[in-house]
């Protein structure tokens, strides 16, 4: 969680232009706005002559330029207005089965932006090359190398046609979605993991009468919310630099994810000094609160998005285990990323070692807990989803030796157990269930 402040609110522009349709093709767009007018000036300084000797150049008249780029540019607008219309169409249908994020992660991907941007881009690129054509006998300009880069234009937008179908088709298969949403989950923790403080210890987090009893000589106040919304960052380094100039110590209420309203209580401070009042509002300004939960430091918004899928595919709508067992798959291998490395910080210092910082940190109960309880009560009645929940929990117990973790992992075990034992009806299955949390049990004994 420990950025500066430029980088956070970077990481935050960066999220919001990812997450943007537009910004990678009008980046296309402007580049090929600068090549027209490049390619028109070379056109300008270059003789026929010289441009007639290259032989794979355009040579025809300015009609026949006129109508080559004119039928370029109507055809590629046309193609891209049609498969977008249908790709949008599909993506909807789809979506029903795994989801909202699917558009979202369809309006994120990179293949998908630069293929609108090659459409749009040699559109644009056709219509200022048209415009400097002229076929009049007072003054005849034909610039053949715009032309012919604008032929080349329209060979690559059918290969990027090609490729696109191919693109969306695999898109929206299941496991592709479900690597996708795995992908940004494991992204995370590795953030999450880099970003813990190494100079910081974990404390348990402190009521208001403990924390007298360690600031006996400040008063506390209370910083409130002056927007609704989700928190989407906190600026830890900023926070830090505020408390130390200011010889206060600050105690965030909040982690990302967590939605709070207008005036909810977001921090408390300990102060020695009357209460300045620009502290408040450089509180508020370093946490980022916004409309919708975000990946930037959001893990719990993470797993949410692998545990969507697999709970639309256990709806009796859908009914689709295979779905909800390969997220069950992939849940595994992060969680066991989280419980070797995983070590919240709620307390950060400054140089004299003063305490500064207290963060409600997200424990790993909590990421088990959304990860497992919610996919639980959806395959209850399920025994192959049941028995790879606790396969699950068996490998990712064999992947940590933290007492901790491996408590709350076996409790979830139990929860699960029971759970299958009397959502299934069939006693073949519920024997099978119980056998296979004896073995979970048996395999934890020296």
């Amino acid at each position: 969680m420990r950025v500066t402040n430029i980088k956070a609110r970077l990481a935050k522009l960066w999220d919001q232009l990812r997450t943007s349709f537009w910004f990678l093709p009008a980046t296309m767009v402007g580049a090929t706005i600068l090549l027209a007018f490049t390619t028109i000036a070379v056109d300008e300084r270059l003789g026929f002559e010289l441009i007639d000797s290259l032989g794979w150049l355009y040579t025809g008249d300015s009609e026949g330029a006129r109508l080559l780029l004119s039928t370029v540019a109507s055809s590629i607008i046309g193609i891209a207005g049609v498969t977008f219309s249908i790709t949008i169409a599909a993506l909807t249908m789809a979506s029903s089965q795994f989801g909202p994020r699917l558009l979202q992660n369809f309006v994120r991907d990179v293949g998908n932006q630069f293929v609108l941007g090659t459409f749009i881009a040699t559109f644009v690129y056709c219509l200022l090359v048209l415009r400097t054509i002229r076929g009049s006998e007072e003054s005849t300009f034909i610039p053949h190398i715009s032309v012919t880069i604008g032929v080349i234009l329209a060979m690559m937008s059918i290969g990027v046609l090609i490729y696109f179908i191919h693109h969306v088709a695999m898109s929206i298969q299941a496991d592709n979605v479900i690597i996708r949403a795995s992908h940004e989950l494991n992204t995370v923790i590795e953030h999450t993991l880099t970003t813990q403080g190494n100079d910081v210890s974990q404390q348990p987090n402190r009521t208001e009468e403990q924390a007298n009893l360690i600031f006996p000589n400040r008063a506390s106040y209370t910083v409130t919310a002056h927007c609704t919304g989700y928190v989407q960052v906190i600026d830890s380094q900023r926070l830090l630099q505020l408390a130390t100039e200011q010889n206060i110590v600050i105690e965030l209420l909040h982690c990302p994810g967590d939605f709070v309203v207008q005036g909810d209580a977001i921090a408390t401070i300990w102060l020695t000094a009357t209460q300045n009042e620009t502290i408040d509002k450089k509180i508020n300004n370093s946490l980022i609160i916004g409309k919708k939960r975000t990946l930037v430091q959001d893990i719990r918004f993470a797993i949410n998005q692998v545990v969507e899928i697999a709970v639309r595919a256990l709806s009796p709508g859908i009914n689709d285990p295979f779905t909800a067992i390969t997220c069950i798959d992939q849940l595994t291998a992060s969680l066991c990323q989280i419980t070797n490395q995983y070590d919240p910080s709620s307390q950060c210092y400054d140089d004299t070692h003063q305490l500064r910082l207290m963060f409600k940190t997200i424990q790993f109960e909590e990421l088990a807990d959304t990860a497992f309880s919610q996919i639980r009560q959806y395959g209850r009645t399920n025994a192959e989803v049941t028995l790879r929940l606790l396969a699950s929990i068996a490998t990712i117990m064999r992947c940590t030796s933290n007492k901790v973790y491996q408590d709350i992992l076996l409790h979830h075990a139990a929860i699960i157990a029971h759970s299958g034992q009397t959502g299934l009806a069939d006693s073949s299955d519920q024997k099978n269930i119980t056998r296979c949390y004896e073995d979970l049990l048996k395999s934890l004994t020296p």
